[in-house]
């Protein structure tokens, strides 16, 4: 399975089509929140609710994708971005925005905390950033530069 992950797109709607195109051969879009956008506008993006977000998004999801539980929110409440929150949750990806910055936490027992960065609105220097996870026997996640 392939997930494209992307986060804090600010009002930026042209990211849709090409990640869609570049990417037709993705089996889930999420998005962490702050996109500013109606889920019409989002789709086929899943979305969290960001802290500047506007429309009735969920705080947070779960979802279960090959027997793997993935966590999914904007991380303006940081409480739940650890490694405790995973084990007593059976949580093995937790995804989050917020920062802007991307990174990759690699824990033991093969879970993973990761921000996809910023498409639109980079504080780390690049000119952008978006996630590809895949999960199939195993996880592998690459942070891509826009």
């Amino acid at each position: 399975m392939k997930l494209v992950v992307v986060s804090d797109t600010h009002r930026d709607r042209s990211f849709i089509r090409d990640l869609t195109n570049l990417h037709y051969d993705g089996d889930y879009f999420l998005h962490l929140g702050d996109s500013e956008l109606s889920l019409e506008e989002l789709s086929p993006f899943a979305s969290v609710k960001g802290n500047v977000d506007y429309y009735p998004f969920p705080r947070e999801r779960t979802l279960t994708i090959n027997n793997k539980r993935i966590l999914m929110l904007h991380g303006n409440d940081s409480s739940k971005i650890n490694e405790r929150y995973m084990i007593d949750n059976n949580i093995d990806i937790i995804l989050f925005g917020h920062l802007h910055i991307a990174k990759i936490i690699e824990l033991p027992n093969s879970r993973y905390i990761v921000n996809p960065g910023s498409l639109t609105r980079p504080r780390d220097g690049t000119e952008g950033t978006y996630c590809i996870i895949e999960i199939n026997d195993t996880i592998k996640i690459n942070i891509l530069k826009w």
